[in-house]
């Protein structure tokens, strides 16, 4: 195997190594991805020039290898790094292999091209984006991609993406395969590729899918893609946009008063689920529409005068999504309105139709479910369960407090799967900086419960804690609840998800 590496400081580095990848300069997607290497300031790239790729091999065994015209299966694979890494080749293996590793701050991630010229990009996992300084962009939903290179080991926290390969996929196939990637490396999910994925979503195959050769190639209807995401370990849940006018140009899509498609997708990302969009067609002469993976968002703060829903959530201050595109591109803003004058791409959150949330199996109740419970929590409670403890468990505080906090944070270790709702006042929540928001109480939702039994596990607001556990007198019977008096309760801060 060579390997090559040159520096990227100046245009025509960049220039070469675009014509490597896309030798016509025509592919949005490459240069969307090269321009956002270049923002998180990229300063080198190191080459494997003779590189199998275990999800392309598969895509070839499956259709390249079969037709006439010849193919070949070497990919390469890029790295970068934020520093100019070209003098350390020349060192002997062990000490390249040392540098390498101490060099591990600096790498921003891989990307594997193809050797087809109209979708080189394949497998790519790059370090997210770096805000503005009046808005504050985040890649919530990200895992810890590990790879090996000339005896080094790096490490690239981020979320999947690869552009879709016409000839035998769609995007449908790609939103899935990126997220399906995340599960498996972040979750241990089973490993699919996109020829997997197109298997799974086949299993029955159905007119739609055979309307092309090979079948799936031309889309995905939405069961399609709901057959697969189970085969993939996945609990999927949809919401489909009651109302659509088809009449008009770009389509009216009306989603009620009640199912808002930006906390929905909010919420989801949060939690550090991707959530698959579907978007009917937004420009005339599309034949088809398009599925993008939300994976993070961009925030600004308010004006305080701000207009706010009843029961608002931290959606209020997401100015746009960002999306994994299979055809534009890692980490495209998508703006909630279109001709908001921001964001990359064409179309916004009013082009959505339909949100897939690939939720884990386990989980029996949704994030929309689990907040109405946490609101009605605040209201209830603190009228009254806290005038009882605080007349009569005072004494209590100090003990039972260290016993519910151990308690919270095996929650937040993942030892079952819940919903989190944190409420803190407006002008708390109004920041920029993460550390600087506060909020001042929360509650925690079991994700595995129902509609037909107890799903509280936890609950604070100033002055008082509950929680809700099995009664060991009675295992199989109702939860008992616990309560705690706080005295010098403070607001604190809000899970943070990212970097600081």
């Amino acid at each position: 195997m060579t390997v090559t590496c040159f520096a990227l400081g100046n245009d025509a580095a960049w220039d070469t190594l675009r014509s490597s990848i896309d030798p016509l300069n025509r592919i949005e997607a490459v240069e969307a991805t090269l321009a956002h290497l270049r923002s998180v300031g990229a300063l080198s790239v190191v080459i494997e020039n003779e590189y199998l790729d275990q999800d392309f091999t598969a895509e070839f065994a499956r259709f390249y290898a079969t037709v006439f015209k010849r193919y070949s299966k070497i990919c390469r694979r890029l790295h970068f790094f934020s520093v100019d890494v070209s003098p350390i080749l020349a060192l002997d293996p062990q000490a390249l292999a040392e540098r390498l590793n101490g060099a591990n701050q600096t790498y921003l991630g891989f990307c594997v091209v193809r050797p087809l010229t109209h979708a080189p990009l394949g497998r790519t996992v790059l370090a997210g984006p770096v805000s503005p300084s009046d808005r504050s962009a985040k890649l919530l939903v990200r895992g810890d991609h590990v790879v090996h290179l000339l005896g080094a080991t790096l490490s690239v926290t981020g979320f999947p993406f690869a552009q879709q390969d016409s000839r035998i996929s769609s995007c449908a196939q790609a939103t899935m395969w990126m997220a399906g990637r995340h599960f498996h490396v972040e979750h241990k999910g089973p490993w699919f590729s996109t020829v997997d994925v197109t298997e799974a979503a086949s299993q029955p195959t159905d007119t739609g899918l055979s309307m092309s050769l090979p079948a799936g190639s031309g889309g995905l209807d939405l069961n399609n893609m709901v057959r697969a995401l189970r085969a993939m370990g996945r609990e999927p849940f949809a919401y489909i946009a009651p109302a659509i006018d088809k009449s008009v140009f770009p389509a009216t899509i009306d989603w009620t008063n009640t199912l808002r498609p930006r906390e929905i997708i909010n919420r989801y990302i949060d939690s550090g689920i991707p959530v698959i969009l579907g978007l009917l067609p937004w420009e005339q002469g599309q034949p088809v529409g398009h599925a993008v993976v939300a994976v993070g968002h961009t925030v600004k703060p308010l004006d305080v005068n701000t207009a706010l829903p009843d029961r608002p959530t931290r959606a209020e201050f997401t100015e746009c999504f960002l999306v994994h595109d299979d055809q534009r591109g890692v980490t495209r803003q998508m703006p909630l309105v279109g001709g908001a004058g921001i964001g990359a791409t064409p179309y916004s959150l009013q082009n959505v139709a339909y949100i897939i949330v690939p939720l884990p199996k386990k989980v029996f109740i949704n994030a929309e479910a689990a907040e109405p419970i946490a609101w009605q929590l605040l209201s209830s409670q603190l009228q009254t369960i806290w005038a009882s403890l605080q007349a009569n468990h005072a004494a209590l505080v100090a003990p039972i407090v260290a016993e519910v906090n151990d308690f919270i944070d095996k929650v937040n270790r993942n030892l079952v799967i819940v919903w989190v709702t944190e409420f803190g006042l407006f002008n708390d929540l109004n920041h920029l900086d993460a550390r600087n928001r506060r909020i001042v109480c929360h509650s925690v939702i079991d994700a595995t419960s129902s509609n037909f039994w107890q799903a509280v596990s936890v609950f604070h607001a100033p002055g008082f804690i509950l929680r809700w556990l099995h009664d060991p007198q009675n295992p199989t019977g109702e939860f008992k609840s616990q309560g705690a008096v706080i005295l010098n309760n403070s607001s604190y801060r809000p899970k943070i998800r990212g970097t600081l």
